[in-house]
């Protein structure tokens, strides 16, 4: 059923829509801010660029946790921390394991993170109205098993229930807010000035760093390939 309630104007929503949206959509980039508040508080504002299927950048204005650094990008097979504060890159090989095996998602992909785990969750919409002129609707999705975001999706948490407000006309995201821990504790990601399918150059998702940045792979990983003209811890 569609969802057209008051404001919804002349735009019928429909869960089908939104999810057959998702697949659509190549690549994207918006303006996060993404809020923790419960068992993690803290807010973090970055840039966000997408290109399906394996690849994901993400430039930080600013972060309360300090683990992220200024610059993440994920590629098919490394994974790229930049930190300059302590002058050092972390690398990390992904693998199958991970995103590019088409079922899970980049942990910050929380738009894509809806779509995969629809066929495992019910889905419900709330309601619709207006703001500022523009059509919204609420989007409830509820995983029947939320383990299974972590043993199966390999999230880092839990998610027991997530409102997406979708804008009506494009069928894009606003607001997403996911709930974990009980209820107790939740992750909230706002989007501005978001694009869809706009030619975005692999340059963006290929890492560049300045000259004399130590590259640092954690213990439990497999070392990866070393840069020209980097420095590196002994």
């Amino acid at each position: 059923a569609g969802c057209t309630g008051t404001g919804s104007g002349n735009h019928t929503f429909t869960t089908e829509k939104y999810l057959s949206h998702i697949q659509e959509v190549r690549s994207y980039s918006a303006d996060v801010t993404r809020t923790f508040s419960g068992e993690k508080n803290g807010t973090d504002v970055f840039r966000i660029q997408v290109k399906n299927p394996d690849r994901l950048r993400m430039d930080f204005q600013r972060s309360d946790d300090p683990g992220p650094g200024a610059l993440q990008i994920i590629t098919k097979n490394e994974s790229y921390q930049y930190r300059p504060a302590d002058n050092q890159v972390i690398v990390m090989p992904t693998g199958d394991q991970d995103w590019v095996n088409g079922i899970t998602w980049a942990e910050a992909d929380y738009w894509r993170m809806t779509g995969k785990i629809a066929g495992d969750s019910e889905i419900s919409q709330r309601t619709c109205g207006t703001e500022e002129g523009k059509s919204y609707c609420i989007l409830e999705i509820r995983p029947r098993n939320p383990q299974d975001l972590i043993d199966k999706y390999q999230s880092s948490y839990a998610y027991s229930d997530i409102l997406v407000q979708v804008d009506a006309a494009t069928m894009n995201p606003v607001t997403i807010q996911a709930y974990y821990d009980n209820g107790r504790s939740q992750v909230q990601v706002s989007y501005q000035n978001l694009t869809v399918n706009q030619d975005i150059s692999d340059e963006q998702f290929a890492p560049v760093f300045p000259h004399g940045v130590a590259v640092i792979t954690p213990p439990t990983h497999e070392a990866v390939v070393t840069y020209p003209g980097v420095e590196y811890p002994e």
